[in-house]
């Protein structure tokens, strides 16, 4: 049940996890599938409502497509650093930050060893 934790903390943090992904193209899949069924049945059966499916088909893919470019360009973020967000956890933050980081002032111009 740790996956239903993933997707909580992928909806109300910033970024997005694996897991939530995979839950949204599933949901996606799921939908797209639903409606070439209805399709195929109303091929035959209903033919004035071919129109309104292949339409609600046809929106169904192109979300599925856009969205899949989207989250591919943003990328996605270790549920560890989205818990790390939420709660203030160190341990799961230590892990994903470098031990020390180099911060240059614009007083000096020398660079600060930072811990």
């Amino acid at each position: 049940m740790e996956w239903v934790e993933d997707v909580f903390y992928g909806a109300v943090t910033k970024g997005v996890n694996d897991t939530t992904v995979g839950v949204f193209r599933a949901a996606c899949l799921a939908c797209i599938a639903s409606l070439a069924v209805l399709l195929y049945i109303c091929w035959n059966n209903y033919p004035e409502l071919i129109t309104h499916c292949v339409f609600a088909l046809t929106l169904s893919i192109f979300l599925y497509a856009i969205m899949h470019w989207f989250l591919n360009e943003i990328g996605t973020v270790s549920p560890a650093q989205q818990r790390a967000e939420l709660f203030g956890d160190q341990k799961a933050s230590v892990e994903d930050k470098p031990d020390t980081a180099t911060i240059a002032t614009p007083k000096d111009s020398q660079a600060k060893k930072v811990e």
